[in-house]
């Protein structure tokens, strides 16, 4: 499933502690930090090696902190009581040619089935406060309960970021946009739950800027989706044809060979010959159970004042279709 089967996404919010070279401003930092681990009750191994905390999160059972512990990036967690339960800072084979790392309020960890990712940012700033700038990211997954890092994967060029980062079932699809000679190039990774790729690739040209330039899709496994080729759809009448769109294609797309596997024309309203000003709209795709995938959409007729040239629209109903996954065939319609 798409996005419904992703995530808990914790969005964090951003502690900024101002750090200079002279041994006050040092002396001063030391004391912000040990005051937000007094605020939030835990217990740092190696506090002064901490150079930045950017967030410190309260949990039902845990407490996560992260930022920059000796010039890398750094997550910890810890149980309620604020005991330390294991520490995280990324290895220099993930640094590369940077100086330093550090996780800032976009690094966006997610926790899904016992999974964690942490997207790690990689810079030359020494200041552990610039914490907005960076020059290459890093994308951890680590076994939630234990810290055991699974997997570790370093951003192609600089200035790119992870993003879309979706459960598949068995496995996670992650994309990577990477800024190439004044242009966008996206990259595509599919990993096993432990951490291992199945397959990765370059977007190529003539493709969709990305995953997101296929919506509305509904991932089938790994590496294919199913896709709607159109957004809103209808006509106002047979007579303008202004909108045509009452049937679209469908389309099975294998991402990781970007071959299409099938491609079928399903019809809205194939009981519809002669009704104006209709519209479908809110259309999505969804996975309904194995091997059956189920689109939704909404019926609308557009009703136009005649007086002030305002238009507003009036619900129909909300239909679906049920089509196989194999081959595009079509199971059953109905309404909601």
């Amino acid at each position: 499933m798409k996005k419904s089967f992703l995530i808990s996404l914790i969005t964090f919010g951003l502690f900024l502690i101002a750090c200079s070279s002279s041994d006050d401003d040092i002396a001063k930092n030391d004391v912000a930090q040990q005051e937000i681990f007094d605020l939030h009750g835990i217990k740092p191994t190696n506090a002064d090696l901490i150079d930045h905390v950017v967030n410190v999160v309260e949990l039902d059972d845990y407490k996560l902190a992260y930022g920059r512990k000796n010039g890398h990036a750094w997550f910890a967690k810890y149980k309620r009581s604020g005991e330390e339960v294991y520490t995280f800072e990324l290895a220099s084979e993930l640094i590369g040619n940077y100086a330093f790392s550090h996780c800032n309020h976009s690094s966006n960890l997610l926790i899904n089935e016992g999974r964690l990712f942490l997207q790690c940012y990689l810079t030359n700033e020494e200041d552990p406060s610039s914490v907005t700038h960076h020059f290459g990211t890093s994308l951890i997954l680590l076994d939630y309960e234990t810290g055991k890092q699974l997997y570790g994967l370093k951003s192609k060029n600089p200035s790119s970021e992870f993003k879309n980062l979706t459960q598949i079932r068995d496995s996670y699809f992650i994309e990577s946009a990477d800024w190439i000679d004044g242009g966008t190039v996206f990259t595509y990774y599919a990993l096993t739950r432990d951490g291992m790729l199945l397959w990765d690739r370059d977007t190529r040209d003539g493709e969709q800027r990305g995953i997101e330039g296929y919506e509305p899709y509904c991932f089938l496994n790994s590496h294919a989706i199913m896709y709607c080729i159109g957004g809103t759809m209808g006509y106002y009448n047979n007579e303008l044809e202004y909108y045509t769109g009452r049937k679209f294609s469908i389309r099975n797309l294998n991402l990781r060979d970007y071959e299409i596997d099938f491609e079928k024309m399903i019809d809205l309203a194939p009981e519809t010959t002669d009704q104006n000003n209709i519209i479908f709209t809110n259309i999505n795709i969804i996975n309904e159970q194995d091997n059956i995938m189920k689109i939704t959409y909404k019926k609308k007729k557009t009703i136009y004042d005649q007086v002030s040239g305002n238009e507003s629209y009036e619900l129909l109903g909300d239909y679906y279709i049920l089509l196989s996954e194999i081959d595009g065939e079509e199971i059953e319609r109905g309404e909601v």
